[in-house]
C-alpha cells in the first residue's frame, strides 16, 4: 500500500506553484494519467486499510488524487470490503473541502460520487442535502449557471422536505445553461486568476443540457416552493416549465403537468385566473388547454360567485384531482375562494364589520355562507397570522361591534427603513447590470443573435415596426442547440 500511497500523493500543487495555467493543466492530466494506469492488482492495496489511505491524503491540496481514490472504493472494490464510515467520511472530507480548479479534471468521477450519496444511504439526508449544496455554493458562487449537482439537490430536498437546507440555491435564478468543454482548457490559473471577469460563470460542475433536465429540476423546485406554501414563487417556477423552448413542437409530460399545478397555483397567489405567456406557442397552447379542461373549469368559476358551482365541480373531478396528485392543491383552492373574496373587499370598504363579511362572501368548502360570525372572525384572525391579508380584527363584545380594517398597501416608511430599501434596490441594480454584462458578451459571440440584431436594425431603418423579440425570430431548434447551449 506504501507504493500505492507515494504514487497518489505525489500531486502538490501549493509546493510546485504553478502560475501558468497551461502548466498546471498538463501536470494535472499527467499525474491523473499517471495513477489511472496503475494495475488493479496494485489499486487492490487500498483496501488493507482504506480510512488510513484516505487519512493520509489532503483534499485540499490533492483533490484529484483523493478523488481518484474514493471513487475506486465505491466503484471497484466489493460493498461489504469498505465500511460505510470510512466512505461516509471520506464525502465529507472531499466535498468539504474540494479545489474548484482540479475537481475538473476528475469530473465524471466526481459527479458519480454526487450521485452516489444520493443513492446510497451513506449519510443522513440532511447532512447530504447540506453537503450538495455547499457543493454547488463552492463551485458557483454566483448560483447563476445550471449545474449537474442541481437535480440531485433539487430531487433530494423534495424528497426529504429539506429544502430549507438549500433554499437560497432553490430559489436562485438560472440564467446560463452552458455545455462543457470538449476538452477541457482551464480559463483561469492555478488557484485563482485575477484577472478573469469575477461575475462570469465557472465550469467546475457543468454536464450536458438537456431539456428534460431543465424541466424537471424547475418543476421539482415549484414542487417544494408548493410544499411551503409560496404560491408566487411556485407560479413562476411553473412558468419556466411550460415556456420552456420545445424541440419539433412537442410538449413534455413535465408541461402538461406543471400546467396543472400552474392555474391552481395561479389561484392561490393572486386570487384570478392566471393569462397564458405569450411565449407559449400555439400548439403547446392548444394541447395543455386540452389537458387541463377539468383545472380549467375550476379556474374559470373561482373568480364568480358561484360556490356551490365550485363546490361540485371539484366534488366531480376528484378522481381526476387524485390521478394528478392535485388533491391537496384543490382543496386549498376551495379554502382560499372566500379569503379572496374577503381581500377583494378592500376594493369597496376600509372597514367592515364581521357579519357583513359573513353576508357577502361564500366559502366553496361548505357552498352556503358560514353559519356564525365566530367562524368568520376565526378565518379572518388565520388570515392575518399567516400574512395574506393586510389589516387588523377589532373583537367587540358582539358580532356586531367587530370589524376588520383594512391596512393601507403602502404603509409609510420610517428615514431607516427608506435608506435600507434604497441600499436593496441599488445591489439587485449592480447585481442585474453584471449578469446582464456578462449574458451580452457570450450572446454577442453567437452569430444567431448577431443575424438577429442586424434584422432588427434593417427593420428600423425601413421604419417597419420590428416589435417581436428575440425569442420569436429564433426557430426552438435553434434554442436547444445552438443558442441555448451557450447562453
Amino acid at each position: 500500500m506504501d507504493s500505492l500511497f507515494a504514487a497518489v500523493d505525489s500531486f502538490k500543487p501549493s509546493q510546485r506553484g504553478y502560475e501558468d495555467p497551461a502548466e498546471f493543466n498538463q501536470a494535472a492530466k499527467t499525474y491523473l494519467a499517471t495513477i489511472d494506469k496503475l494495475p488493479h492488482n496494485v489499486w487492490q492495496a487500498i483496501s488493507h486499510d482504506p480510512g488510513q489511505f484516505l487519512r493520509g491524503l489532503n483534499p485540499k491540496e490533492n483533490s484529484i488524487g483523493y478523488c481518484f481514490s474514493l471513487h475506486y472504493l465505491l466503484r471497484f472494490l466489493p460493498a461489504d470490503t469498505v465500511p460505510d464510515d470510512v466512505l461516509a467520511g471520506g464525502l465529507v472530507e472531499l466535498l468539504s473541502n474540494f479545489d474548484r480548479q482540479q475537481i475538473r479534471i476528475v469530473l465524471p468521477q466526481f459527479k458519480e460520487l454526487l450521485e452516489a450519496i444520493t443513492k446510497r444511504p451513506l449519510l443522513p439526508p440532511s447532512v447530504t442535502v447540506e453537503l450538495i449544496a455547499h457543493v454547488i455554493r463552492r463551485a458557483e458562487p454566483n448560483r447563476s449557471v445550471f449545474t449537474s449537482a442541481h437535480i440531485l439537490l433539487a430531487k433530494l430536498a423534495y424528497d426529504n422536505e429539506l429544502d430549507h437546507l438549500a433554499q437560497d440555491i432553490l430559489d436562485a435564478d438560472i440564467i446560463f445553461f452552458a455545455k462543457p468543454p470538449r476538452s477541457f482548457k482551464p480559463k483561469t490559473p492555478y488557484p485563482q486568476d485575477e484577472d478573469q471577469d469575477a461575475d462570469a460563470p465557472s465550469t467546475t460542475l457543468l454536464d450536458d443540457v438537456t431539456p428534460a433536465a431543465v424541466l424537471e429540476y424547475h418543476y421539482i423546485r415549484a414542487l417544494t416552493l408548493i410544499q411551503r406554501r409560496d404560491w408566487a414563487k411556485a407560479q413562476i417556477a411553473l412558468e419556466q416549465v411550460i415556456t420552456h423552448p420545445a424541440k419539433d413542437k412537442t410538449v413534455s409530460m413535465f408541461m402538461t403537468e406543471a400546467h396543472k399545478k400552474w392555474l391552481l397555483v395561479g389561484l392561490l397567489a393572486t386570487g384570478q385566473v392566471p393569462a397564458m405567456p405569450s411565449q407559449v406557442g400555439s400548439h403547446a397552447k392548444g394541447v395543455l388547454n386540452l389537458t387541463s379542461l377539468p383545472y380549467a373549469q375550476v379556474a374559470g368559476l373561482f373568480s364568480t360567485d358561484g360556490a356551490a358551482e365550485l363546490k361540485a365541480a371539484a366534488e366531480q373531478h376528484a378522481q381526476v384531482w387524485e390521478t394528478d396528485d392535485n388533491g391537496p392543491l384543490v382543496l386549498a383552492v376551495l379554502a382560499a375562494y372566500q379569503e379572496w373574496q374577503i381581500i377583494n373587499l378592500r376594493r369597496v370598504y376600509h372597514q367592515v364589520s364581521i357579519p357583513q363579511i359573513r353576508q357577502t362572501t361564500l366559502s366553496a368548502e361548505t357552498a352556503p355562507a358560514l353559519r356564525g360570525d365566530e367562524d368568520v372572525a376565526a378565518l379572518v384572525g388565520r388570515m392575518i397570522a399567516s400574512g395574506m391579508l393586510r389589516g387588523e380584527l377589532e373583537v367587540g363584545p358582539t358580532g356586531e361591534q367587530s370589524y376588520l380594517r383594512f391596512h393601507d398597501e403602502c404603509e409609510a416608511m420610517s428615514e431607516e427603513d427608506f435608506a435600507r430599501a434604497i441600499a436593496q434596490c441599488h445591489r439587485r441594480v449592480d447585481a442585474l447590470s453584471k449578469q446582464y454584462r456578462v449574458t451580452s458578451q457570450r450572446f454577442s459571440t453567437k452569430h444567431e443573435y448577431v443575424r438577429y440584431l442586424l434584422r432588427q436594425q434593417k427593420a428600423l431603418e425601413r421604419d417597419v415596426d420590428a416589435g417581436v423579440g428575440f425569442d420569436s425570430t429564433i426557430e426552438d431548434e435553434d434554442l436547444m442547440t445552438g443558442v441555448m447551449s451557450h447562453i
